[in-house]
């Protein structure tokens, strides 16, 4: 599977079924004895079973985090091992360089779910591997992956197109791990000559610009990639997730578009009106189609609402919630509204980028002013399969009286709204079929409930999503929480 023809790609998917293999699934709500965290090792980036001789070998551990715990796991860098095996004939010592040092014991925690360790044996070592087949393990802190089983092959003569391009990411990616950008760079020129608009090696490109601190030139490359990949995919709505990633940490470094000031009024633009300032992140708005559900009530015409950007949802309450007045859940009243905070932190059941797209995207003030696709909103990994969460926090809890979820792509997703107090306690809000109808161009929508005043302290809310409620991504720009301190 190419890895443009796919935001997931199979290097993601080997690494979930490992994670899967270690750590188990238990029936909904059980409570089992899995361990905290698992780990996956991933040989060449999954890219395939065959190491060729003469060909670098890059050896990817992942030790991640399965569930929240009460304090960080400190990994002994002492107790890290890779333990490779021939299937026939004694183990033998490979001289792997692990390129990821250590200066303290790596922490694994709520906050940072992920600690990566890279292993390298360069070209010239693996011409020296007898041919046969091998497996691969990670241990580290009493836990195993799932072993990995590769051969070593003599490289195929002569060499076809697409494992010319793969020769040349490893060695690229190889001299990229020893600090050597220029090698880095050369080792991609023979494969740019056979496939100049190949995605992988713009971004491994890109990559190695970022070493250099040449940020403009590499944001130029994934814009490049993004290009390449909408016009040989134009039905899809996300980029591979290698240029999210890349182009994440050149824009980084690069000023970015400011928080709309106080008062500000986010206007929607009309389908096709894409301005030139409009960050990488974006794409221009798409006509959609989706009905509404099956059972919902009360949606309020555009003509009704006194700013195009709102529509209002108002599917079955309980008595003690309200839906919030159109004319009130504005973006100009939203942002001044004294009351009202927006969230601190958040952690999503899944999320579509590392950095963008992440659920940390979902917090701050509103900052996607186009409706539609955007790398500045938390977007779930899956796009219409299945149902997915979103829980934010707040650092102030307070005695709450409304919740605000501002959707800027694929609205119409949200089954529940949850208040969690300070004690974790669950609260339900609202739940139902959201009957939203998109109209015929995408839209930035306010979903608000408003309820009376709680006796308890509200410091998080989880907010419920089906995923094949309509076509699209679903994306959340910000949440706000309104309420008084106690």
């Amino acid at each position: 599977m190419a890895l443009a023809e796919t935001p997931t790609t199979m290097t993601h998917l080997r690494l979930f079924v490992a994670l899967i293999m270690v750590g188990g699934v238990g029936p909904l709500g059980a409570k089992t004895s899995v361990p905290p965290f698992a780990l996956a090792l991933t040989l060449n980036d999954g890219a395939a079973e065959v190491v060729y001789s003469g060909w670098p070998l890059l050896l990817r551990g992942d030790a991640v985090l399965m569930r929240d715990i009460p304090a960080p796991i400190a990994l002994d860098p002492s107790s890290l091992a890779l333990e490779i095996t021939p299937a026939v004939g004694a183990p033998v010592g490979w001289p792997l360089q692990r390129v990821t040092e250590f200066s303290s014991p790596p922490l694994l925690g709520n906050s940072d779910r992920s600690v990566r360790v890279v292993w390298l044996l360069a070209g010239g070592q693996t011409a020296a591997l007898a041919p046969g087949e091998y497996s691969a393990r990670l241990r580290w802190a009493g836990q195993a992956s799932p072993p990995v089983e590769f051969t070593v092959a003599p490289a195929p003569v002569p060499l076809p197109t697409d494992e010319a391009v793969r020769r040349a990411l490893l060695q690229s990616q190889a001299a990229l791990f020893l600090g050597d950008t220029t090698g880095a760079i050369s080792a991609l020129a023979p494969a740019e000559a056979l496939e100049p608009e190949s995605i992988d090696l713009l971004v491994q490109r890109a990559r190695v610009l970022l070493q250099r601190a040449e940020y403009p030139e590499a944001l130029q490359l994934t814009r490049r990639a993004r290009s390449i990949f909408y016009r040989d995919y134009p039905n899809s709505e996300h980029p591979p997730m290698g240029i999210v990633e890349v182009e994440s940490q050149a824009r980084a470094k690069i000023a970015r578009p400011s928080t709309p000031a106080p008062g500000t009024r986010l206007s929607r633009l009309s389908a096709g009106a894409l301005p030139s300032a409009l960050p990488s992140g974006k794409k221009e708005p798409e006509t959609l189609s989706n009905p509404a559900s099956a059972g919902g009530v009360g949606v309020t015409s555009p003509a009704a609402s006194p700013d195009p950007l709102v529509r209002l949802i108002t599917p079955g309450l309980p008595s003690v919630a309200s839906v919030v007045p159109s004319g009130e859940i504005a973006d100009g009243i939203i942002i001044t509204d004294p009351s009202g905070q927006w969230a601190a932190s958040a952690t999503a059941g899944t999320q579509y980028g590392k950095t963008q797209y992440s659920a940390a995207q979902a917090t701050g003030a509103p900052n996607v002013t186009v409706a539609g696709n955007s790398a500045d909103a938390w977007c779930p990994a899956n796009k219409t399969e299945g149902t997915d969460w979103l829980e934010v926090a707040f650092a102030k809890p307070v005695h709450a009286t409304e919740v605000r979820v501002r959707q800027n792509d694929a609205a119409g997703a949200i089954t529940k709204i949850e208040a969690i107090d300070s004690d974790g306690t669950p609260h339900v809000w609202w739940e139902g079929s959201d009957p939203f109808a998109a109209p015929g161009v995408r839209e930035i929508v306010w979903f608000a409930v408003r309820v009376p005043k709680t006796s308890y302290l509200v410091s998080k809310v989880k907010i419920s999503l089906n995923l094949a409620s309509g076509p699209g991504y679903k994306e959340i720009d910000a949440v706000q929480l309104v309420g008084t301190a106690p």
